[in-house]
C-alpha cells in the first residue's frame, strides 16, 4: 500500500502579472492613491462611515453623503484631505496597500475600477488550489487526447449532436464528452457524467500560504492583435495582480486508487505532468503565439516549460477545443463562437485575422510588456508527511 499515495511541492514563479480574480471590484470612492510613493491603499468603507459619524457633524455627514452618490466628483483621497483626516487616521482606515504600479492615477484615462485578487476571509492574498487544480486539469486534458487518436472531434460532435447545437452549447458540450472520455474512466457511479468517476478526484491541490501584498501590483490591461495589425488597445481596467518573479507554492496530493489515466503508460505524476506540460507548450506556441509579436517582458519565457493561469490568460490557453479539432478545423468554430459571444468586436477572426481569439492580452511593467498569467512550473516530490 506504500504506492497509493504520492506527494509533491509544485512551485509557481510568475513569468508576468498573475491575475486571480476574486469577482470582487472597488470603485474610486474605495480607495485612496498616494501618488508620491505609488501605493493604493484599500479603504475599510464601514469603519470610514463610523469614523464620519462619530464627528457629530451634520454638514460633515450631508458632505460624504454628497460624495458617495457621486454628487461630489472628487477621488476618496481628495476628499478626505478636505474633510481634515490626517494620515494617521488614514492608516487605521486601510485594509491593506500595494503598490500601484504603471497606473497613472494623474491621468483621467487611466482606469478608475480595481478588479481585486482572491484573499481569505482575514484580507490574505493568496492563490487557491481550485486553480491550480483547473490550469493542471487543462494541461492533463491537452496531453491525454493527443494520445488517443480514436478520440475524434467528428465522433464527438457526432455524439452531441453538434448539428443542431447552438455555437456556444456546441463547445460546451464537446469539451465535456471530451473531458468524460478521457478522465471519467474510474466507474465509481452509473452516470459516467458524475464528477466522482473523474480520475481528478485523486489528484488533491492545497491553497498557498498568504502571499505577501508588497509582491503586488496594479496592471492595466492591454489588447494586441496578431502581427500586420498594428492598433492595440488600453482597457480601461485594472487588476490586482502578483508581480513577475515572485514564486508560490502549494502542496499537491496524488491518490493512485482513483488517480489512474487510461491511454498513457503511468509511473508517476511527476513524469506524467512533465510531459503534458510539454506538449501543451508546443502546442500553445504553434497554434497561437506564432500569430502575435512576443511581448518584450517575455522574449525568454516561451522556451522553457509554462503554464497559464487566472484572467488575461486568455481563451485559447485554458480550453481544449484546438486541442480536439487541430488548428485548422478549429479556428472556424472558435470564431464562429467569438462571434456570438462579441458580435461588435470579433464579427469574423477566420477571415479578418486568421486566428481567434485575435487579441494577446498584456500589461505594461517596468519597462515591458507582458503576457497575462504566464508561470513557470517546478514540481518536487516530497516525502509522506507521515514519514
Amino acid at each position: 500500500m506504500d504506492n497509493i499515495y504520492e506527494y509533491y511541492t509544485l512551485t509557481l514563479t510568475t513569468l508576468s502579472p498573475l491575475f486571480i480574480g476574486s469577482g470582487a471590484s472597488t470603485g474610486k470612492k474605495e480607495y485612496c492613491v498616494d501618488t508620491h510613493h505609488k501605493l493604493i491603499h484599500f479603504i475599510d468603507m464601514q469603519k470610514l462611515m463610523a469614523h464620519v459619524c462619530s464627528f457629530n457633524n451634520e454638514r460633515r455627514l450631508e458632505s460624504f453623503e454628497a460624495f458617495l452618490l457621486d454628487a461630489d466628483k472628487r477621488d476618496l483621497y481628495t476628499f478626505l484631505q478636505a474633510l481634515g483626516i490626517s494620515p494617521n487616521v488614514l492608516k487605521s482606515l486601510t485594509l491593506y496597500s500595494i503598490p500601484t504600479g504603471q497606473i497613472n492615477f494623474n491621468d483621467r484615462q487611466n482606469p478608475v475600477e480595481v478588479q481585486r485578487f482572491m484573499r481569505d476571509g482575514n484580507g490574505h492574498a493568496y492563490l487557491p488550489g481550485s486553480s491550480v487544480k483547473g490550469m493542471i486539469r487543462t494541461v492533463l486534458l491537452s496531453y491525454l487526447l493527443s494520445l488517443r487518436p480514436d478520440i475524434t472531434a467528428e465522433k464527438i460532435d457526432q455524439a452531441i449532436d453538434a448539428a443542431h447545437q447552438r455555437i456556444d452549447y456546441q463547445l460546451k458540450d464537446a469539451a465535456q464528452e471530451t473531458e468524460e472520455r478521457l478522465m471519467h474512466t474510474n466507474r465509481l457511479t452509473s452516470k459516467t457524467a458524475n464528477a466522482l468517476n473523474s480520475i481528478m478526484k485523486g489528484l488533491m491541490v492545497s491553497d498557498s500560504l498568504p502571499l505577501n501584498n508588497a509582491d503586488f501590483i496594479l496592471a492595466r490591461k492591454k489588447d494586441v492583435p496578431p502581427i500586420g495589425h498594428p492598433k492595440y488597445n488600453m482597457i480601461n481596467i485594472s487588476r490586482e495582480c502578483l508581480r513577475p518573479g515572485i514564486e508560490v507554492s502549494v502542496h499537491i496530493k496524488i491518490d493512485n486508487r482513483y488517480f489512474r489515466p487510461q491511454g498513457v503508460r503511468y509511473t508517476n505524476f511527476a513524469d506524467l505532468f512533465a510531459a503534458a506540460v510539454r506538449h501543451y507548450d508546443a502546442q500553445y506556441n504553434s497554434f497561437y503565439m506564432t500569430h502575435f509579436d512576443i511581448p518584450n517582458g517575455n522574449v525568454s519565457s516561451f522556451s522553457e516549460p509554462f503554464v497559464l493561469m487566472g484572467g488575461g490568460a486568455g481563451y485559447f490557453g485554458k480550453n481544449i477545443i484546438y486541442s480536439l479539432n487541430g488548428f485548422k478545423k478549429g479556428l472556424p468554430k472558435v470564431s464562429r463562437y467569438m462571434a456570438y459571444r462579441f458580435p461588435r468586436t470579433n464579427p469574423d477572426d477566420l477571415h479578418c485575422y486568421g486566428i481567434s481569439p485575435h487579441m494577446l492580452k498584456v500589461t505594461p511593467y517596468g519597462q515591458c510588456d507582458y503576457q497575462f498569467g504566464l508561470c513557470r512550473p517546478t514540481l518536487t516530490r516530497e516525502d509522506s508527511p507521515d514519514d
